[in-house]
């Protein structure tokens, strides 16, 4: 769902810990920049309101206390908030948008289009459908073309165990370590930390 069809949030919570978003949020041409970098931490660190809350979140990273894996959750969060799709998508999107960025401005600007002047979300959207016109050679090009910028990157994918299967590789472990055998794991109950977007 487009983030234009969202209600705004304003904050996201993290072990009890409330970090505001800044109000307005950093130009879609920064967001953009900040959400293709390597270093998911940026995006957090960008859309933050108060800059102690940015303190706490690099120093609680180097001291592990907040893990690479929950970084990029958060981050996953924040940008499909503000650009209304998956941030695996938004970064094919503005990948491919900015390796041909001197014909894709050209032709919007013909139409008076200002692309990186609009909402993330809106901007990325015609930048979408920039792309879906370049890749609609044959029915079978646009699917394949879709079909990649859509795919699940393996660090989102969410795959569950049944009870049943966890309890069998704990005692496969357990056998593997000497047979000492532990009591059976209680079902997860998720992760040392709690995320919510609000």
């Amino acid at each position: 769902m487009s983030a234009v069809w969202k209600a705004e949030a304003g904050a996201w919570l993290l072990d009890g810990r409330i970090v505001h978003l800044l109000n307005p949020l950093p130009s879609t041409r920064d967001l953009v920049g900040l959400t293709l970098s390597q270093y998911s931490w940026r995006v957090l660190v960008a859309t933050m309101r108060d800059r102690t809350d940015a303190g706490w979140l690099l120093e609680a990273i180097v001291a592990g206390e907040i893990t690479d894996s929950q970084v990029e959750e958060i981050a996953d969060a924040l940008v499909e908030q503000i650009f209304g799709q998956p941030r695996w998508v938004v970064v094919r999107i503005w990948g491919e948008t900015l390796a041909v960025w001197r014909e894709v401005d050209a032709e919007l600007g013909a139409h008076g289009i200002d692309l990186l002047a609009l909402a993330p979300d809106r901007a990325t959207n015609i930048a979408f459908g920039v792309l879906q016109r370049r890749h609609s050679g044959t029915e079978s090009a646009a699917q394949r073309w879709l079909s990649e910028l859509e795919e699940v990157p393996a660090r989102a994918r969410r795959t569950s165990v049944s009870a049943d299967v966890a309890a069998a590789d704990w005692f496969a472990m357990a056998g593997i370590l000497g047979g000492v055998a532990p009591k059976i794991p209680e079902a997860m109950r998720g992760v040392d930390s709690e995320l919510t977007i609000t």
